[in-house]
C-alpha cells in the first residue's frame, strides 16, 4: 500500500503508525508543511494521514497558508481514499467538508476520557465503551453534514467522525 502523510510540525510524527507501516513493507511518503514542502501533484497513493499541529483554524492568519493542503485534501476525498485525520488533521478535514472549526468553551489538555459511540455503528464493536486518552486541544469542530460521531468526551462532544466510510478523524 502507498501511504502519504501530511506533517504540520516536527514534533508531531506517526510513532507507532510508522513501525506498523514499515513491518507491513507499506510504502510512506512525506509532505511536511512545517518545512514549506509542495503537495504532490497527483494522488498517487491509497491511504493518507494527515497528522495534528498548532494552527487554529479560524485564525485568519492561518487559513491562508492552509490553502493548499485544503485543495489537496479535497482532491484525495474526491479520489475516495482513505484518509485517517488526527487533531488539527481532522479539524481541517472536517472543514474541508463544510462543517465550522471553533475555539472550545474550554481547553482539555491531560488525561480524560474518550467515550467511543460503538453501539451507533456496527464496524466499531470492537471497540471498548471509553479509554482515557492524554488530550491537548483547545479548539473542536462541528460534525460534517454525513458524518457519523464516533467519539467524545466530557469537555469536547466532537472527538472523532466517520465519513463515507473510509474516511476516520481523531
Amino acid at each position: 500500500m502507498r501511504i502519504h502523510c501530511i506533517r504540520h510540525e516536527p514534533f508531531e510524527g506517526l510513532a507507532g503508525i510508522q513501525n506498523w507501516i514499515k513491518t507491513q513493507n507499506h510504502k510512506l511518503t512525506f509532505t511536511r508543511t512545517h518545512l514549506s514542502q509542495s503537495f504532490p501533484s497527483d494522488i498517487d497513493f491509497d491511504f493518507l494521514i494527515i497528522m495534528g499541529g498548532t494552527a487554529s483554524l479560524y485564525e485568519k492568519k492561518n487559513n491562508h497558508c492552509l490553502e493548499d493542503e485544503k485543495k489537496f485534501i479535497h482532491k484525495a476525498v474526491a479520489a475516495d481514499k482513505k484518509i485517517l485525520r488526527i487533531c488539527l488533521g481532522a479539524q481541517i478535514l472536517a472543514q474541508v467538508l463544510g462543517a465550522e472549526v471553533y475555539k472550545n468553551n474550554q481547553k482539555e489538555i491531560g488525561w480524560y476520557d474518550t467515550l467511543f459511540h460503538r453501539n451507533e455503528i456496527s464496524d466499531l464493536s470492537f471497540l471498548p465503551d471509553r479509554i482515557v486518552t492524554f488530550h491537548w486541544h483547545g479548539d473542536t469542530f462541528d460534525m460534517p453534514e454525513g458524518a457519523k460521531r464516533i467519539a467524545s468526551s466530557e469537555i469536547t462532544a466532537n472527538q472523532g467522525f466517520i465519513y463515507n466510510s473510509n474516511i476516520i478523524g481523531l
